[in-house]
């Protein structure tokens, strides 16, 4: 049985919930620290989040288990975030609001950065949170498409840009800075870079020369 199928057998989502933040808890601590995630055992995270082994296999298969619940949460709260600007009338959208949205975007991603690495890391070898990542990406690539092809039914947005090249690029390169900026960066430093990709992104999309 897959990881994913399996996640839905399990019990009650109190006691899984319970017992995952004090796992993701130590994982995440031990990863800030300097840590792979290959080289973290299951019986060293539990022994230090106070879990026993068995209490951890009744709940997950392994670490990529544990860390899919928190992905799929993850998934759900980048999404509702950054909804609010692909349902965003285009005609509507100052440069201003942009960048406000962005912030809460970033913040987001700032936030649940280190197991956001970890999850890259696996990625590279786990074909079931590549399928999951694909799937959320598609999410965003779809949602940002449909209000480019909107902004550009309405004039807000020029028609000679190809929607979905152009939200599939975009989203790439919001998924991509939080990931290069530095994790001390000062508060004047995130806004430096979250001004920067809000001006990239209003030129390319809303800026059509006027007044």
């Amino acid at each position: 049985m897959s990881r994913r199928a399996s996640r839905s057998l399990r019990d009650r989502p109190s006691r899984r919930e319970a017992v995952e933040a004090r796992l993701l808890t130590v994982l995440e601590r031990r990863l800030e620290h300097g840590e792979s995630l290959a080289s973290i055992t299951v019986d060293s995270l539990v022994t230090e989040a106070g879990v026993s082994r068995a209490n951890f296999y009744i709940h997950f298969q392994d670490k990529v288990d544990l860390l899919e619940g928190w992905l799929l949460e993850t998934r759900q709260t980048l999404f509702a975030v950054s909804n609010a600007w692909y349902a965003t009338d285009a005609s509507q959208l100052s440069q201003r609001r942009l960048h406000e949205l962005l912030r809460e975007i970033f913040g987001v991603y700032r936030a649940r950065m280190t197991l956001m690495r970890a999850m890259y890391e696996t990625v590279l070898h786990d074909p079931t949170v590549r399928e999951e990542f694909a799937e959320a990406f598609e999410l965003h690539f779809a949602a940002l498409t449909e209000h480019i092809r909107a902004g550009q039914r309405n004039g807000a947005i020029g028609p000679e840009l190809d929607a979905r090249a152009t939200a599939e690029w975009l989203i790439c390169l919001i998924e991509r800075v939080p990931m290069q900026i530095d994790r001390n960066a000062t508060p004047s430093e995130l806004e430096a870079h979250t001004a920067a990709i809000g001006q990239i992104i209003y030129r390319t999309l809303y800026d059509r020369g006027g007044p």
